[in-house]
C-alpha cells in the first residue's frame, strides 16, 4: 500500500494532524513520484507519467484538506486545539487527533473563507475541495484535455 494513501495525520509520528504549506505539499508528492520510480521497471519519464495517470488525483485528494497557507499555519493550529479542547471536555476525555479532523472536514473551509474576506488569503488558494478536482466542465475530447497527463508535449529539440 502507498505511505499517501493512509491517512495524513499517521505520518507525523505525533498526536496532532499534520500541517503542510503548499511548497512541502509538492515536495511530498515529489518524493512519491521519485519512490515510484525506483521501483518501477519502466524508464524514468514513463514511470512518473504512470504515476501521475494512477494516483496523482487520489494522493491529491487525501492531502488537500491539509494544506494551508505558511502563514496561516500557526492561527489554523490554534483553532485546531481549541476545537480539540472544547470536544474533549464534552466528552470528558481527550478525543485527540479524532477532534483535530473533525475540526479539518467541516470546519476548514470557514476558517479559510474568514480569511479570504480579510484578504489574508489569495484567490488561487483553493477552499473548497470540489474547485481542485472539478470534472463538471472536463473536456469530453481527452485528447484536447490539459489535465490528461498524456498530453503534455515535451520539447527534446535544442
Amino acid at each position: 500500500m502507498d505511505t499517501f494513501l493512509c491517512h495524513p495525520e499517521k505520518m507525523s509520528g505525533s498526536d496532532h494532524v499534520t500541517l503542510l504549506t503548499p511548497g512541502e505539499f509538492i515536495l511530498l508528492e515529489l518524493e512519491e513520484i521519485r519512490a515510484y520510480v525506483q521501483k518501477s521497471p519502466l524508464p524514468e519519464n514513463e514511470a512518473a507519467m504512470e504515476w501521475i495517470r494512477l494516483y496523482s488525483k487520489k494522493f491529491r485528494e487525501t492531502w488537500k484538506p491539509f494544506v494551508a497557507p505558511k502563514e496561516l499555519i500557526p492561527v489554523m493550529r490554534a483553532e485546531i486545539d481549541r476545537h480539540r479542547w472544547i470536544e474533549s471536555e464534552k466528552k470528558r476525555q481527550d478525543l485527540g487527533i479524532l477532534a483535530e479532523m473533525d475540526w479539518i472536514f467541516n470546519y476548514r473551509k470557514f476558517f479559510f473563507e474568514h480569511y479570504r474576506e480579510l484578504g489574508k488569503l489569495s484567490q488561487r488558494f483553493f477552499i473548497d475541495d470540489s474547485d481542485y478536482f472539478n470534472t463538471e466542465n472536463s473536456p469530453q475530447n481527452s485528447e484536447n484535455d490539459p489535465n490528461n497527463p498524456d498530453n503534455f508535449s515535451i520539447n527534446t529539440e535544442n
